[in-house]
């Protein structure tokens, strides 16, 4: 007798569920009574199942605070619209940039949209060219500037700049972001004073929190000096007088000054103050003069544009945020229903007799699926909820802590509709879990429950026959969508979630050819694979809910060792394996870096990395004289190179690409380094003829795969040439590229004939070669007055240089450089891959743990029939132990070998494209596939012993040997 017969009540008792009746009310009466009955007891079974319970919060709330938790802080990082207004403008009605050489065409906000017209602007009057090259600016010159804007809008009119400093602190050197404006006091919210006074001249400043967190003094007095000069000038001495909490766009400001005072200038706007707004017809009338403004009215009130409007703002950032919430929404539905298919499996599995016994007093099959349905409401719900709240409140810790770091945050702002989607989505996903064992209700067999026979029926060979087609069908979709970029697009998703849906659909046969199997096997083994058979209800969804963890979990692994493997192909070494290199952050802080290092690492031997520099004749706003020396091949004209190497705009250089490879130019790929000989002799290796040759002033010369010959008759040709290039910034063309160069003001000055030690470049040469093609001794330089600079040191010593003294010169370096030790390729992803694999095997585990446990629970009858026919202690554990590893490692095994059709696939478009390290030229060829067989096989054995091992550790000692029913 199944309940897909309808039976009337017995006479001899009441029903345990009232069967639906009519009589005094509407069908729809009967069935929101039956819900309500539902939901009654599910409350009652929330109570009374508590261990239960907890792990359906846990599969479907994690998931759910994750989600809300990231959009939740998106939202907040997001700065848009009127919460822009204290960052930019505090107190006043707009925010002017200076006037850009293009005319912009912005949206009423401009973080939403910004483009350049094609017509240039109007001049400011009164505004002015700038300063001289070369020159400093100085607050007059910017107080002019904002004079010039107030006149043009009529309004008073502030500078505020974004300055850069260079500072020491101890052994630190610390190059604080500075805001300078000459009234912060007017600014309002953006600077707000904590504690102190306002500073009253330019050698005053207020230090922010993110200041104080990085090292700088909230009282006494400091020495700033621009970072692009020298440690002994221009330095002032600056006194702190308070603190502040301070604004800004971008990265927040830690110092607060009112002038020039030992700062670096920087990028410059203007605000605007008054009691009459900036409406929109005013912004439009501004960006002819080449000026973006923020405009308050405008922000909190925007226009309404045609979409037609060249001011339209963009939607591609809504776009990608619609893309993202379905991505998340569509993987926390999938993943969650089948992350806590288990727990409702085996609850309907538990029961069944209660459920049965109900059926024989005449509930119907929709009052039986109604109790699990509701059961997935009411713990759905909870869960939901409460991942929902966790989230949020994650979240808004998570901004708290953050508030005076460098990540720009906004107000508090809680996405109201994407969190209730979210809500919604994970009620959704614990019903769609709950809606297969409600469904297996109607195939109830209430005689067989009533005895303790509960097997499942055979499981129907056209599903799995259907899953096969299915999956093989997805696959090969995918795979083919992987080498056709126009389909490999967002939907490839949906050939990936029927992938693995389809081959679920095999799991029940499987089972059942594993549960004829076991015939042969020992009796541990045979009960286990038995009872995996017989309750395929509980053990498919396990599966499922491993097979598809392990899926997501290969896919990862594969993809990011396929892209890990093509890196550390075209990996590119900057120096010797084994040898530090330190970079200044500018050439004119380099003699500063070298003492630093000297000072603070004696035992390594710094050697200088210089090139060829760009020297100022006559510094003016229009013109400065450019030097380049560049390697001139066989057959090429030194006048001619050095016009095409010279010409900022690069024009003509297409033609003539064989001339121009090597030089110091604007135009040329291949660099010319000059090191001491001694050194290039020691670098390569060189011995002999070869080093008497560097030592008498020959270079090295580095021959790239399938390039010409750069030298003749054993000799490399260097020439030096110079001309007058136009170096204003207001001079660039409506495009912004530069002018193209007066061939008339190319000088050659210089032509000489080195010997030259040719070397064919190879991967071992890449390191020792400093990336460049031609290695000069600095001697020639010297001898030929060539004008150098230092780029980089590079350092050796007898003893192993390691991470530690790396660090502690970058400490004390801060902004100054970066020092690096060259170790090889490192795997960036070993790290990650760690705790991908810890968190995956964590949530593997407990999914079959739980299905152990809830199956165990389920099974106290059978193990306590078991020790009483005899079966000791170690008999159960090795049947637990084993049901739990056969389980894992199904799932896991499917898993792995589902997860490889969507890991090559994501691997091929990643590794597709290659670049050569020795040409550097792009090309299209084979994709790199690496299968990380160690990783897979830590899934594929380990885990599934490990969870076999714990579920035999649940096994009770003596169960109780209670007496069945019959």
């Amino acid at each position: 007798m199944t309940t897909m017969t309808r039976r009337p009540a017995s006479a001899g008792g009441s029903p345990a569920v009232a069967p639906p009746s009519h009589r005094g009310g509407t069908r729809f009466d009967a069935w929101r009574s039956s819900w309500q009955v539902a939901l009654r007891l599910a409350r009652r079974d929330l109570r009374r199942h508590v261990g239960r319970s907890l792990v359906v919060l846990i599969m479907v709330g994690v998931p759910t605070a994750l989600l809300t938790a990231g959009l939740t802080i998106g939202a907040t990082s997001q700065v848009k619209g009127a919460e822009q207004i204290p960052y930019t403008m505090g107190s006043g009605v707009a925010y002017l940039s200076r006037p850009d050489t293009v005319r912009p065409l912005q949206s009423p906000d401009p973080s939403l949209y910004f483009g350049e017209g094609t017509t240039a602007p109007t001049p400011v009057p009164g505004f002015g060219r700038g300063a001289a090259a070369g020159s400093a600016v100085t607050t007059g010159d910017l107080d002019a500037k904002a004079k010039a804007i107030g006149d043009l809008t009529g309004r008073p009119a502030t500078w505020v700049m974004e300055a850069g400093g260079y500072t020491t602190i101890g052994d630190r050197a610390v190059q604080p972001l500075i805001l300078a404006t000459p009234e912060p006091e007017r600014l309002g919210e953006r600077v707000e004073l904590v504690s102190g006074r306002w500073p009253r001249s330019t050698r005053e400043a207020l230090v922010t929190p993110f200041g104080a967190k990085n090292g700088l003094p909230t009282s006494g007095t400091l020495t700033l000096r621009p970072r692009n000069d020298s440690p002994s000038t221009d330095a002032a001495e600056v006194s702190i007088v308070g603190t502040a909490r301070a604004l800004n766009p971008g990265s927040p400001p830690e110092l607060v000054t009112t002038g020039a005072a030992g700062i670096e200038p920087g990028l410059t706007g203007f605000v605007l103050f008054g009691d009459r707004p900036v409406d929109w017809a005013e912004v439009q009338h501004l960006n002819t003069y080449g000026i973006t403004v923020w405009s308050r009215s405008v922000l909190e009130n925007p226009p309404a544009l045609d979409p037609a409007d060249p001011n339209y703002p963009s939607d591609s950032t809504q776009s990608t945020d619609a893309q993202m919430a379905v991505v998340g929404g569509t993987l926390l539905l999938v993943m969650t229903a089948l992350l806590v298919g288990p727990a409702f499996a085996i609850s309907a599995a538990r029961q069944r007799r209660t459920l049965a016994l109900a059926a024989s007093q005449g509930a119907t099959t929709a009052q039986l699926r109604r109790h699990v349905l509701a059961q997935a409401i009411v713990l759905g719900g909870i869960s939901a909820v409460a991942g929902t709240v966790a989230g949020v409140i994650g979240a808004w810790i998570a901004r708290w802590v953050v508030r005076d770091t460098s990540t720009p945050f906004g107000p508090f702002e809680i996405p109201v509709w994407g969190v209730l989607a979210v809500l919604a989505i994970a009620v959704l996903a614990s019903l769609i879990a709950a809606i297969a064992p409600a469904q297996r209700l109607g195939r109830l067999d209430i005689m067989g429950v009533m005895k303790g026979q509960s097997a499942a029926p055979a499981p129907r060979r056209i599903l799995a026959l259907l899953g096969l087609v299915v999956a093989g069908a997805s696959g090969a979709y995918v795979l083919w969508a992987a080498y056709h970029p126009m389909a490999y697009s967002f939907l490839v998703a949906l050939p990936v979630i029927t992938l693995v849906l389809g081959s679920m659909l095999v799991i029940p046969t499987l089972l059942e050819i594993l549960g004829r199997i076991g015939r042969l096997l020992p009796l541990p083994l045979r009960l286990a694979t038995r009872d995996m058979a017989r309750h395929r209800s509980r053990s498919a969804p396990t599966i499922a809910a491993v097979l598809a963890g392990t899926a997501a979990l290969t896919v990862g692994l594969i993809g990011s060792a396929s892209d890990n493997q093509q890196q550390r192909q075209e990996y590119t070494p900057r120096t010797t394996i084994g040898e530090a290199i330190a970079v200044p952050s500018d050439p004119s802080q380099a003699n500063d870096l070298a003492a630093s290092l000297a000072r603070n690492a004696p035992t390594i031997t710094w050697v200088q990395v210089s090139s060829v520099t760009d020297p100022l004749s006559e510094p003016t706003p229009s013109a400065q004289s450019a030097l380049a020396v560049f390697a001139l091949p066989p057959g090429c004209s030194a006048r001619e190179t050095a016009v095409l190497l010279l010409d900022p705009s690069g024009t003509g250089q297409v033609a003539d690409e064989a001339c121009t490879r090597v030089g110091t130019g604007y135009t040329s790929e291949g660099l010319i380094a000059f090191l001491p000989a001694d050194e290039i002799v020691r670098r390569f290796s060189l011995s002999g003829r070869d080093a008497e040759t560097v030592r008498s002033g020959g270079a090295v010369v580095l021959s790239r795969p399938g390039e010409a010959d750069l030298t003749a008759d054993g000799e490399l040709t260097l020439a030096a040439a110079t001309a007058i290039v136009d170096s204003d910034p207001e001079a660039l063309g409506p495009d912004g590229a530069p002018p193209p160069l007066d061939p008339d003001t190319v000088k050659v000055a210089s032509q000489i004939a080195l010997p030259a030690v040719v070397r064919p470049l190879t991967r071992e040469l890449m390191g020792p070669s400093l990336g460049s093609s031609v290695i000069v001794p600095s001697e020639v330089a010297a001898e030929q007055k060539w004008p150098t600079t230092a780029t980089s040191f590079v350092g050796h010593s007898a003893t192993p240089i390691t991470d530690d003294t790396t660090a502690t010169l970058q400490a004390t370096l801060a902004d100054r450089g970066w020092v690096e030790l060259e170790q090889g390729y490192r795997d960036p992803t070993l790290l990650l891959t760690a705790i991908l694999l810890g968190i995956f095997a964590a949530l593997l585990l407990v999914v079959t743990l739980t299905s152990t446990a809830l199956s165990l629970a389920e099974q106290e009858q059978d193990q306590a029939t078991l020790a009483a026919v005899g079966a000791d202690r170690r008999t159960r554990r090795l049947m637990a132990g084993t049901q739990t590893w056969v389980l894992a490692a199904l799932g896991v095994v499917l898993g792995v070998v589902i997860g490889f059709v969507p890991g090559i696939a994501i691997a091929i478009p990643l590794t597709i494209d290659t670049v050569d390290p020795l040409t550097q030229a792009s090309t299209v060829g084979g994709p790199v596939i690496v299968i990380p067989w160690v990783a897979l096989l830590i899934i594929a054995l380990v885990i599934p012993a490990i969870a076999g091992l714990l579920a035999a550790g649940l096994v009770r000692r003596s169960p109780d040997a209670t007496r069945r029913r019959q």
